[in-house]
């Protein structure tokens, strides 16, 4: 076991993982102050953050809402690009030919 390693495991304890502590893993500790300061830290910020209560579930069909705005903001920006295209596409056809015909 190295740090890294238990650095692993107390990200998936902090995520709310199964990370059951192995005999390697007390070993490391058992030598490691720099583990032990963190994993003091992490057990540390769980206790404060079970002192909150849960949030509230999304109410329903939140996400279908907010994926419907999210493409509805994509094609109106889509639209208005095609919009600017089309605002350029005349004078550009009509330098093109001069510009090649004066050459």
């Amino acid at each position: 076991m190295n740090c890294p390693n238990y650095e692993l495991h107390l990200q998936r304890l902090l995520d709310g993982d199964d990370a059951s502590a192995t005999l390697e893993m007390a070993a490391h500790l058992a030598d490691c102050a720099d583990c032990r300061e963190r994993q003091a830290a992490a057990l540390l910020l769980l206790h404060g953050l079970q002192r909150f209560p849960r949030p509230a579930p999304p109410p329903p069909g939140l996400n279908k809402r907010i994926l419907a705005a999210v493409l509805a903001e994509r094609q109106e920006r889509l639209t208005g690009r095609r919009r600017y295209a089309l605002l350029l596409r005349p004078p550009l056809s009509c330098w093109l030919p001069s510009w090649v015909l004066t050459g």
